[in-house]
C-alpha cells in the first residue's frame, strides 16, 4: 500500500479518503466472494454484494476472520468517513492538518486490515473452511 502512504499528506486529504475507503469496500466485496466461494459473475453473489459495508464487516467478525480490535478499527474509520460525507456533522474545510492526518492514519490502517483479511479468507477457502455458528455471543462485543 505504498501509494496510499505516499498520498498521506493533508493536501491530498480528499483523494486519500476516497482511495482508502474504496480499498475497504473493494476488499469487503472480495472477502464476500472468498468467504462464500463465489465468483463475481455468480448470481448468488448479488444479494451479498447488496449488503452494506457495515453488514459485511459484521459477517467477517462473526466468521472470526476479523478480530474485535480489527472490526472496531475498520468500523471507526467507516463511522468517521460517514460523518464527514453523509451527516454533515464535520466540515472538511474546517479540519486541521492534525485532524486530517489522524483520519488518514485510520484509513491506512483500515485498508491494511481489509487487505490482510482477504489473504486469510483466501487461505481458508483453499482448505474449504466451514464457519460454524458461535456459541457465545459475548465474543462479538
Amino acid at each position: 500500500m505504498g501509494f496510499l502512504e505516499d498520498l498521506k499528506q493533508p493536501s491530498h486529504f480528499y483523494e486519500f479518503l476516497h482511495l482508502s475507503w474504496g480499498i475497504v469496500e473493494f476488499e469487503a466485496d472480495e472477502g464476500i466472494l472468498m468467504a462464500y466461494c463465489l465468483s463475481s459473475q455468480d448470481v448468488r453473489a448479488k444479494p451479498l454484494f447488496d449488503f452494506s459495508v457495515g453488514k459485511k464487516l459484521w459477517l467477517f467478525r462473526n466468521m472470526d476472520v476479523l478480530t474485535i480490535d480489527e472490526y472496531n478499527k475498520v468500523c471507526a474509520f467507516k463511522n468517521k468517513r460517514n460523518d464527514l460525507f453523509h451527516t454533515g456533522s464535520l466540515y472538511l474545510s474546517n479540519l486541521s492538518d492534525t485532524e486530517k492526518i489522524e483520519i488518514m492514519d485510520m484509513g491506512l490502517e483500515a485498508a491494511g486490515i481489509m487487505q490482510k483479511m482477504v489473504v486469510v479468507l483466501n487461505e481458508l477457502q483453499q482448505g474449504r473452511h466451514i464457519y460454524l455458528r458461535k456459541q457465545k455471543e459475548e465474543k462479538h462485543l
